[in-house]
């Protein structure tokens, strides 16, 4: 009986202590929770002002933090009310810094996530925008790396001139100002008695362009280059194309005459 009572204390003593322990473990939960876990009205405080930080940075024209406070923003929080403002000014951050071709992808991207923001239509016609500036400063990188190889030419620095008119027909092949480019590179291998080089760039201008006003001159130096080089053939060859297309011209009388020689 006594060993039975014991029993039932012993349970009993079990019992609240673990429902002491049960609480403590409770209670010890609630406060960490409390603690570490934010509720979801601190959750949206926080990303309110995480993302009025990245604004503050752009409203300063601090487009640098201000990029990067955005990207970091939409790596925490790609999908929420602030997500779609974020990504666009990413693009418009990029414009300002005039990182023009990342600029164009964030649009892009803006429009393929965003196709019915009403900010869609304006990454569009900023893309448009930025192709227009990116041509127009391809057109203007164009024309200075001729100009400088131009004054080159002119003050008979004939190494920098050919090396600017080489790089010139790099970046735009399809220029309007290929031909005299081309013409220039010739020229600049003929003067600086690079006879092989200059022929083979005097026959690839009259290839590429026979109706040129360049073409006579191009003809002609090529005729004499090739005499030069005792290759006799091609020689009479390029005198007789330069009497054919130009007869009047004022060197067509020595052309005539080496015509002449060059068939003895």
């Amino acid at each position: 009986m006594v060993r039975s009572k014991e029993i039932v204390w012993f349970l009993a003593v079990l019992v609240l202590v673990l429902v002491l322990f049960n609480r403590v473990i409770f209670t010890a939960a609630a406060i960490v929770h409390a603690k570490f876990v934010m509720t979801a009205e601190e959750k949206l405080e926080r990303r309110k002002a995480r993302f009025e930080q990245a604004e503050a940075a752009f409203e300063k024209k601090d487009f640098k933090t201000a990029l990067n406070r955005y990207k970091q923003f939409l790596m925490e929080y790609p999908e929420c009310g602030f997500s779609e403002t974020a990504l666009y000014k990413t693009g418009e951050s990029f414009k300002f810094l005039g990182d023009y071709d990342k600029a164009i992808d964030r649009y892009y991207l803006f429009i393929k996530k965003y196709p019915y923001s009403k900010l869609a239509n304006a990454a569009i016609m900023q893309i448009a925008d930025l192709r227009q500036k990116e041509e127009y400063l391809r057109v203007e990188k164009q024309r200075v790396e001729f100009q400088k190889a131009e004054k080159a030419f002119e003050r008979q620095d004939i190494q920098a001139a050919l090396a600017g008119y080489r790089r010139f027909m790099d970046q735009s092949p399809e220029s309007s100002l290929d031909e005299t480019a081309l013409y220039k590179i010739a020229e600049s291998y003929r003067l600086l008695e690079d006879t092989v080089n200059a022929i083979a760039e005097y026959y690839r201008f009259v290839r590429k362009y026979p109706d040129s006003r360049l073409a006579g001159p191009a003809i002609l130096h090529l005729a004499e280059l090739y005499r030069f080089k005792k290759m006799n053939p091609e020689a009479l060859e390029s005198y007789r194309l330069f009497v054919k297309k130009f007869p009047g011209d004022r060197n067509s009388e020595s052309a005539r005459y080496w015509i002449k020689e060059l068939e003895k």
